[in-house]
């Protein structure tokens, strides 16, 4: 900490390089809400904020001390109740899933993972709205523009999506429905053994042998 400007462009570089890499902000990373991100770039902060303590403290006067241990306890105080209040979104998978989509509303996964959370619950009628948005992002060019290929036209994740909305409105009583989304699948993935069973159930459910 005694050697001025190069020590704070290398705690800026600890600070700033993980994070930008990690942030979204220069590339996507197709990973959201990721705290072990953050790991990194947290020794940057605390390199930061040690460095901005000895430079205010290493000067002449008393009061100093004091002020810098006001400052410090305060932010170790607000970081304590940002602690106590996250901690009650990990009450519940839904509940973490729900602060997620809270956050980052244009996320697939988050939308996706909050769908099946509820379907896993059998609770299929909340479900439905966010199956229904995650399909339209994934299906929305302007979305997907710079995330990799593979990624989203290969087909095989929207299938799955299209699969297991059509397995909750299957729960919902509404056959009909759910044909059309496992016919859908079934064309992405034909390949899929459990789209194809799902499909030649639900046909012979509703009495179409054909």
């Amino acid at each position: 900490l005694r050697h001025g400007n190069s020590t704070l462009l290398q705690i800026l570089t600890w600070l700033a390089v993980p994070f930008g890499l990690s942030s979204n902000i220069l590339f996507p990373i197709a990973t959201v809400v990721g705290e072990r991100l953050l790991y990194l770039p947290s020794v940057g902060w605390c390199l930061l904020l040690a460095y901005l303590h000895y430079g205010f403290v290493r000067t002449k006067g008393r009061w100093r001390y004091g002020v810098a241990g006001l400052a410090l306890s305060v932010v170790c105080g607000l970081y304590a109740v940002r602690t106590w209040t996250r901690n009650r979104v990990w009450h519940s998978t839904v509940d973490l899933f729900k602060a997620h989509v809270e956050l980052v509303p244009s996320s697939v996964r988050m939308n996706h993972g909050l769908a099946l959370e509820f379907a896993r619950a059998d609770d299929h009628a909340s479900a439905l709205p966010y199956f229904d948005k995650a399909i339209r992002l994934m299906r929305d060019k302007a979305f997907n523009r710079g995330i990799r290929k593979d990624d989203v036209d290969d087909g095989h994740t929207l299938a799955q999506y299209f699969f297991e909305k059509a397995n909750s409105l299957t729960e919902l009583n509404k056959g009909a429905d759910a044909l059309k989304l496992y016919d859908k699948a079934v064309t992405l993935r034909p390949d899929r053994y459990s789209y194809q069973n799902r499909l030649a159930f639900g046909l012979v459910q509703s009495r179409d042998y054909e």
